[in-house]
């Protein structure tokens, strides 16, 4: 009797959760909005400034880690083992949402949006993960077997095959806050010149140039939350989110928004503007001697968007596909 009663008390249903198959249409905003929060979030804030630190454009006070220093992410720095955990995380609530949308009718608009933005927020995961660590797993549906790494080349192919089925899947956008078909292409172009495929990213960069949908704004608005031309597609980052606050790793804490000043900019980098360089003023403040970056202005005080793709971008995409080709011009 005793073992019987054991047997029972393990079959316990989760009273939170609900199955894929439960789902409907009705409960996909929610899962769409679930979705937005845990990619922005989940691999925490330093993830959107690795390459910023690893290319020397950002330093911590006392001087960035060796691990850091040598481009060899090791496991052993807890910010390197978040963001790769994180990247997972957010890979997880992903295949979630494409596994739930694929027991859906084709036919509905809202669930070929969802299915959309899914199939490029994989895309944008795999990009992170590849141009940071190379060779990683492709899991494609949510699993608790052990998984091997696959090659670079097949995760590239991997990313592309999602952005192709984003760009089919999408149309506009109400907002740069939500993903788009143009986001789609703006990042495949980014995946395309990575991947050593230039005339395709010149192509799809200039796509987006030529459009006439977007053109270069000032600089001052871009990353300070104000209406402009030039985005393609943001991260809103709301602090009802608990969003990523990159402002407080930049400011000291005498900064009126106040700050942990955990990085700064180099002298050589400071060296680097011109006197007449209009990008100096609004990207680096003085705050009692220190030179602080400016460019997500809130500090502790909020939230600011962290910009995934721009006009800009898709220039130095098309200078870059269309310039140098193996060192001959």
């Amino acid at each position: 009797m005793m073992l019987a009663s054991c047997s029972d008390s393990l079959n316990i249903f989760s009273h939170s959760a609900v199955s894929p198959e439960g789902v409907t249409e009705k409960d996909l905003p929610a899962l769409r909005w679930g979705m937005y929060n845990s990619v922005q979030n989940d691999p925490g804030e330093r993830a959107f400034i690795f390459f910023d630190i690893l290319g020397g454009t950002l330093s911590t006070s006392s001087g960035n880690p060796k691990d850091l220093i040598y481009s060899t992410l090791s496991p052993l720095n807890g910010y390197i083992s978040s963001s790769w955990n994180g990247y997972f995380s957010a890979l997880f609530q992903v295949n979630n949402l494409l596994s739930i949308t694929e027991n859906m009718s084709p036919s509905l608009a809202i669930r070929n949006t969802v299915k959309g933005e899914a199939h490029y927020f994989r895309a944008y995961i795999y990009f992170c993960l590849a141009s940071r660590w190379g060779d990683v797993p492709i899991i494609r549906k949510n699993t608790m077997d052990l998984v091997s790494r696959d090659s670079l080349s097949a995760v590239w192919q991997f990313i592309e095959e999602d952005l192709d089925l984003a760009i089919s899947l999408l149309g506009p956008s109400s907002s740069y806050y939500y993903v788009s078909k143009d986001a789609a292409t703006a990042l495949k172009a980014r995946v395309m010149l990575s991947a050593g495929k230039k005339t395709e990213a010149g192509v799809l960069a200039e796509s987006l140039i030529t459009s006439g949908k977007y053109k270069l704004d000032s600089y001052d608005k871009i990353f300070r939350k104000v209406l402009n031309t030039e985005i393609i597609f943001s991260f809103e980052n709301l602090a009802s989110e608990s969003g990523n606050n990159l402002g407080d790793l930049f400011y000291t804490y005498a900064h009126p928004n106040k700050g942990q000043y955990a990085y700064r900019p180099p002298q050589d980098v400071m060296d680097m503007y011109e006197a007449t360089d209009k990008r100096k003023e609004i990207s680096v403040t003085i705050v009692s001697g220190s030179n602080c970056i400016n460019k997500y202005p809130s500090g502790q005080a909020g939230r600011d968007p962290i910009i995934i793709s721009r006009l800009a971008e898709m220039y130095l995409i098309s200078a870059e596909a269309q310039g140098k080709n193996d060192g001959v011009a």
